[in-house]
């Protein structure tokens, strides 16, 4: 089994929650266009793996193109979760 997410987007907002976790808000554009014509964007939560909250907390700003790697997790079986473990700044 594989359970692997690779992501490319903008950074649209960096916070952090009341335990401590980091979070990013990640504009991913669809690869393909809509009935009118456009490409539609998708707004990603994503929870950064805790042992490099501290590194990415300071360099994640709103606009920066990265690239994510991690993987999915639902532990209630309702809601899924984006867990990175990697994040690679584009630009």
């Amino acid at each position: 089994m594989l359970n692997q997410v690779q992501l490319i987007g903008r950074i649209q907002e960096v916070y952090r929650k009341e335990n401590d976790e980091l979070y990013l808000v990640l504009a991913v554009e669809r690869s393909f266009k809509d009935y009118e014509g456009k490409f539609l964007t998708d707004y990603l939560t994503c929870k950064v793996w805790k042992a490099v909250v501290d590194i990415y907390q300071n360099i994640c700003k709103q606009g920066q193109l990265v690239s994510l790697s991690g993987r999915l997790e639902s532990l209630d079986g309702k809601k899924i979760d984006i867990e990175c473990t990697y994040v690679d700044f584009l630009k």
